[in-house]
């Protein structure tokens, strides 16, 4: 995540209100898991930070998945070749 703030708002969330309105819930996913990561890591249960920490990255890596579709649907980042994307 970025630590730069910008008017005292962290940077990633200050780009968020330039998204479009559909990325919102995966906004409200990362904000809800990062809130719980806080609350668990404020205890001393190891089991709940652990799964607030699977919760955070599962909401981590839904929003870099659309951030990555919307850059390649702007042509901010090339179209993905299935052809190299093949195992062999």
């Amino acid at each position: 995540m970025a630590a730069a703030h910008l008017d005292g708002e962290p940077t990633v969330r200050a780009a968020a209100r330039d998204w479009p309105a559909r990325p919102g819930s995966l906004w409200a996913r990362f904000d809800a898991a990062a809130a719980e990561l806080n609350r668990a890591g404020g205890g001393s249960d190891l089991i709940a930070v652990a799964k607030a920490h699977e919760l955070l990255g599962d909401a981590a890596g839904a929003l870099a998945a659309e951030v990555a579709r919307e850059d390649r649907a702007s042509g901010l980042l090339p179209r993905l070749d299935t052809r190299e994307r093949r195992s062999a």
